[in-house]
């Protein structure tokens, strides 16, 4: 599962650039919510402040600083396909 994530992320990734090469996924697959607003926050049409904050507390469904990245690759690919 975690190369199926892997391989989408990197042809999202060629999709728009190298601006998303601030995530990185640990061994459980998740991504750290100080990466997820790096990336919020480096690409082109960012939310606010605010919203990332809201973003990062509804993915970090068990509030322990990490979101599984399938759900941040959901996401992500809902709002750009």
């Amino acid at each position: 599962m975690i190369k199926k994530i892997d391989s989408q992320l990197e042809k999202y990734d060629e999709k728009v650039g190298s601006s998303l090469n601030v995530i990185h996924t640990n061994a459980k697959g998740q991504i750290s919510l100080k990466d997820l607003e790096t990336a919020f926050r480096a690409i082109k049409h960012a939310p606010d402040e605010e919203m990332v904050e809201r973003l990062g507390e509804k993915l970090d469904v068990d509030k322990d600083g990490f979101v599984v990245s399938f759900f941040f690759l959901v996401l992500i690919t809902s709002r750009h396909s």
